[in-house]
């Protein structure tokens, strides 16, 4: 028996490649991936993203309908458009598999896969399915859609444990792959000190480091009010940089900070590509999330040594062990997230103690050739089976 000659065509399909989360984990991977045993193409169909020149640069192709602007401002015909340009997408470039990431890429994707005949159909989740509350009717097609996957893919034991409940007892495979980074950017990041000059921080300056975009469930609020509980336990000024775009709270957040009289202490920096320059410049990192799949975030904070001070959600307890890497409350706490917070800013010598913990936990846990290599086997399987189904 021998593998097929030609590389498996893989098609990566996703809503847009805006800076996130999800967006930023594939232009770690795909480039990685990408080889004469297998090719990606990433298909968006809401729009290309900032970072669809990023992933091109190296070497992945990406693909976009460029739907006029009337369609794009209606969600009804925007749907029907989709549908129609995945469903040509699909006859005409015939991929072995179509690997689907965030839900409206499965709700869409899903279906025109199924009735295109892509032999391989594969899902990843990568966040708790807390939205399925929001959405009976689509949750119901979702689980539905279950059933005809030939695999689904989580990215921590809580997403996992979910997805196992919706299957049930069908025989649908369920798959764990841990987010994965490189540490290289984090050994080269510019020195602390000229990021702080170039953010006007002084070196004494305690800093405490918010990286994700401006979601109501990211907990900025629960911050903030954590933030003006325990103001005056501060040892040294203290500043807050939040680093993210904004999804609409942002006037409202500002509003709240005037109020409490923190605007002072407070940076609101917008989205940055600059990211590990920026955990490098600062203290500690904090996650105060309502809901989590597995944050890259928490990652990166560990690989630049920064203590993450996180809630008990969703993936955050895959990475950080409290007392050793970080500190970990519940979610929607604001007093005990201050506490926290606090008890990090008065101990140096715990911060630095929990920071190297941290990466060597990314190192030995959560690398980005280990990432790799679970979406490299799982792939190969494929190629296998398409091998044997060919003999």
């Amino acid at each position: 028996m021998s593998l097929k000659s030609e590389p498996l065509e893989i098609l990566i399909l996703i809503g847009s490649l805006d800076i996130g989360g999800t967006e930023r984990h594939l232009c770690q991977v795909l480039p990685l991936l990408n080889n004469h045993k297998l090719h990606f193409t990433v298909a968006t169909f809401h729009h290309r993203g900032l970072l669809a020149s990023t992933i091109e640069e190296r070497g992945v192709e990406v693909i976009n309908p460029c739907f006029p602007t009337w369609i794009q401002n209606s969600r009804v015909f925007h749907m029907f458009a989709t549908v129609w340009w995945l469903s040509k997408l699909l006859k005409k470039r015939r991929p072995d598999i179509i690997h689907m990431f965030l839900p409206a890429a499965y709700l869409l994707g899903g279906l025109c896969a199924m009735f295109s005949g892509v032999p391989t159909r594969i899902m990843s989740r990568r966040s708790l399915n807390i939205y399925q509350k929001r959405h009976p009717i689509l949750t119901r097609v979702e689980t539905w859609l279950h059933k005809y996957m030939d695999l689904l893919i989580g990215n921590s034991t809580a997403v996992v444990d979910e997805l196992k409940e919706e299957v049930g007892t069908r025989n649908t495979e369920i798959k764990l792959i841990h987010n994965g980074i490189d540490t290289i950017p984090f050994d080269n990041a510019l020195p602390r000190w000229k990021i702080r000059s170039d953010l006007n921080i002084p070196d004494s300056t305690f800093v405490i480091i918010f990286v994700a975009n401006i979601i109501p469930y990211k907990g900025h609020s629960d911050l903030i009010d954590a933030l003006k509980h325990v103001a005056s336990k501060f040892p040294n000024p203290w500043q807050l940089i939040c680093v993210g775009r904004d999804d609409g709270p942002l006037s409202q957040l500002r509003g709240k900070i005037k109020r409490l009289g923190l605007q002072d202490n407070v940076v609101w920096l917008g989205p940055r590509s600059d990211i590990p320059d920026l955990l490098c410049a600062g203290d500690i990192a904090v996650l105060p999330s309502h809901e989590e799949g597995m944050s890259n975030v928490v990652l990166e904070s560990m690989a630049a040594r920064l203590p993450t001070v996180t809630t008990k959600v969703g993936g955050n307890t895959d990475m950080v062990v409290h007392g050793k890497t970080g500190l970990v409350v519940p979610p929607k706490a604001p007093c005990k997230l201050g506490h926290a917070i606090v008890t990090l800013a008065t101990d140096k010598r715990q911060r630095t103690y929990m920071g190297n913990a941290g990466r060597q936990r990314v190192e030995d846990n959560f690398s980005l050739e280990r990432c790799v290599k679970g979406y490299h086997e799982v792939y190969l399987s494929f190629h296998t089976n398409s091998a044997i189904n060919q003999e």
